[in-house]
């Protein structure tokens, strides 16, 4: 792989400026590659490079959002034609009504201005954005009342959208729950909804309790009317966690790190271990009505251990992992999850062109004693804007703490925001 020198996007990112990788926050399209962040506390930011020119653009402000959560979401809805889609998220009730903003560039393919400005959800965090080649975008993320759930809602004409619909629960008292959702389309229009189930159980008999009890893939074929198992058996919503839709390997310990589909229609899905000092990269496709699971954690750097990923597949059927690594040797046991922001993490990017039989494996971002690279974000294989060589964003800097949640906080320490174009060998 052939990588571009990181480029600096702004000396002024929030703690979170390439979080979350399930919204995509990168789509190249007709010779532009388009790119948004978040710059500290919450103000949603954007560029655009010209490949053609070799140049970037100015700095766009956009929108401002809630905190270090707003997690914008970028997507495109055409290939001649391509307006762009933005998302911005409230974190849970306060900001906006706990509702999104939803807009659509005036311009094809451009992100200097928007219209409608439009709100919905329901006291929602971390939209996952697609768009379905029947012409609707559709919305995944966490919400609802406490304990939040998993919602999904559909666009329905310029404005409207349906109404919010738990599809995923978990049986617990109120308590913070996560669900890290991937959304993801198909040629077809059909719609993957990844999820993993998270809470924070109180310890049991002074023991610290898993808070990962696994990791779930389900489909829709009707735009989200209906959802499925793989193999088509029709769910009754909300549903718990259930061994029906769960992703191999089994158990409890592992989060969603990626869902990608390639161009047969095969989902794939990574899992991982956050901070459990292992280097699996558990890979699992959906193949002739069956699973099947490879560990692509044994091609990282021996030294290193993985602490979040994410997926893509380029228009060649290569799997693109973009992975944060840290070293293992420097991390002690604790129970204060130390590799949050640790020190020592870099970004790597592993690919595979065989099927995940064998992955070259390359670290992207400069090292540094001093502050992570992390949080990296990879550009997302759809209908509408297929990836032929992945962008790769990424944070640089300390992770922070103590921000207050749906307060924008301007004590955050700042962070560098970069950007990788990757280009295959003689491709």
């Amino acid at each position: 792989m052939k990588y571009s020198k990181p480029f600096l996007l702004s000396d002024q990112g929030s703690i979170r400026g390439t979080s979350y990788c399930f919204s995509n926050k990168a789509v190249t399209l007709n010779g532009k590659t388009h790119v948004v962040w978040l710059d500290r506390p919450a103000f949603v930011r954007g560029r655009a490079y010209d490949h053609a020119k070799k140049s970037w653009g100015p700095t766009l402000e956009l929108y401002e959002g809630s905190d270090n959560h707003t997690s914008p979401a970028l997507i495109a809805d055409s290939f001649a034609d391509p307006h762009l889609r933005l998302v911005l998220g409230p974190h849970g009730a306060g900001w906006n009504g706990g509702q999104f903003k939803w807009t659509i560039s005036e311009n094809p393919g451009s992100l200097e201005k928007w219209k409608w400005d439009y709100s919905f959800g329901y006291t929602g965090t971390y939209p996952a954005l697609a768009h379905t080649p029947q012409g609707f975008d559709a919305m995944a993320y966490r919400g609802g009342e406490w304990p939040p759930s998993l919602m999904f809602q559909r666009l329905l004409n310029v404005r409207q959208w349906t109404k919010a619909r738990e599809i995923f629960r978990q049986d617990v008292g109120p308590q913070y729950c996560h669900y890290g959702a991937f959304l993801e389309c198909d040629a077809k229009g059909t719609l993957y909804l990844a999820s993993h189930f998270y809470t924070e159980t109180p310890p049991i008999n002074g023991k610290p309790t898993d808070p990962y009890h696994g990791v779930a893939l389900i489909k829709s074929t009707d735009l989200g009317d209906t959802w499925t198992t793989l193999s088509g058996e029709v769910l009754k919503l909300p549903t718990l966690f259930d061994e029906r839709f769960a992703v191999p390997p089994r158990g409890k310990g592992l989060a969603l790190g990626g869902l990608a589909i390639d161009s047969n229609g095969t989902p794939w899905v990574v899992s991982v271990g956050p901070g459990d000092r292992t280097r699996n990269i558990f890979v699992s496709r959906w193949t002739d009505g069956r699973w099947e699971t490879h560990d692509a954690g044994q091609f990282l750097p021996a030294d290193r251990a993985p602490v979040d990923t994410t997926l893509t597949i380029d228009t060649k059927d290569r799997l693109h992992i973009a992975v944060t690594a840290l070293l293992h040797a420097q991390v002690p046991d604790s129970p204060d999850h130390p590799f949050w922001g640790h020190a020592s993490s870099e970004v790597f990017h592993m690919v595979s062109a065989d099927q995940g039989k064998t992955y070259s494996c390359n670290q992207v971002s400069p090292s540094d004693d001093k502050f992570p690279s992390w949080l990296p974000n990879m550009s997302k294989n759809t209908p509408f804007h297929p990836v032929e060589n992945p962008v790769i964003l990424y944070t640089h800097g300390a992770p922070g703490a103590n921000f207050v949640p749906g307060r924008a906080t301007p004590q955050e320490p700042v962070t560098e925001v970069y950007c990788v174009f990757t280009e295959q060998d003689g491709k």
